[in-house]
Order: C-alpha cells, then structure tokens, then sequence
C-alpha cells in the first residue's frame, strides 16, 4: 500500500503500516550480521528488496566482502534508536529516515609471544573489542510491491 499526504495544505504524508514494518526489518537486518554466517546475512537483504536493489547492493559489497567479514570473525547488532520516519513521497517511492546503533563486536588479535601471560604460564585470552556505531538511513521503498529500492547510508 501507497503512503498518502494528508491534503494540498502542506501536511505530513501519513506512512502505510507495511512500508513502516519493511523499513524496520531492512534496517535490522543491514546492521545485523554474523562472519559465520554471512551468506544467509545477505540473502535475509537482499530478499526485502527488488532485484534492482539486489544487483546494486551486491555491486556495492565489492569482491571481497564476505571473505573479508569471514576472515574478521566480527559480530553486529543493529538496534533502531529513531524511526522509521516517512520524509517524502515522490512519483510512487517512499523514502523513510531511520537511525540505528550497530554494535559491532570482533575478536582481539592474540598478544605478542610473551605477553598478556595470566600468572600460570599460559596466555591471556584477548577480550573481544566491541564498539556502537550510529547510523543514518535513508530507505525509499516501493510501495505497489513492498520492496527496497535503494538505500542511502548518511
């Protein structure tokens, strides 16, 4: 279903549930990933979106992407902190601002040979190193399908 504007008087389109529901999972699942199973990270995309989406998104991840995200061993939650507001409504698209912490979490690389020994003899294990990273989004959707056309990261 299609976003309406509230009037010629200047108001605030009114956002359609599903359009609203579609860019909470999208923004979910584009902070959300984990090295070990990054494939089926991507697919859970790629499927909110159209094909045209697909083929851009895959273009953008560039060639090495996901061996470089295996290879990481990194873990990412993404949390929506504002949002999704509808901000226009153009010749039938969407375009939906939304706001998200991702916490991204990697293993520490090893210390050096005779480092971060913990007393016994044995060495420490490295803590994970985690950090929050606030991200902006702009979604435009179509709305006739319910899908992801294109995205902006702010």
């Amino acid at each position: 279903m299609a976003a309406a504007a509230d009037g010629d008087d200047g108001g605030v389109p009114t956002a359609d549930p599903d359009e609203l529901a579609l860019v909470e999972r999208f923004a979910g699942a584009v902070t959300t990933f984990d090295s070990g199973r990054v494939e089926a990270d991507i697919e859970r995309i790629l499927a909110l979106g159209t094909p045209a989406f697909a083929d851009e998104f895959r273009s953008t991840m560039g060639a090495t992407f996901v061996a470089d995200l295996q290879a990481s061993g990194s873990v990412s939650s993404g949390e929506i902190v504002a949002g999704p507001t509808l901000q226009r409504v153009d010749d039938g698209t969407s375009v939906f601002f939304v706001v998200v912490n991702q916490q991204i979490t990697a293993p520490s690389a090893a210390p050096a040979e005779g480092e971060g020994t913990d007393g016994s003899g044995q060495g420490a294990q490295p803590a994970p190193q985690s950090r929050v990273v606030r991200v902006g989004l702009l979604v435009q959707v179509d709305p006739d399908r319910d899908l992801v056309t294109s995205v902006q990261v702010l």
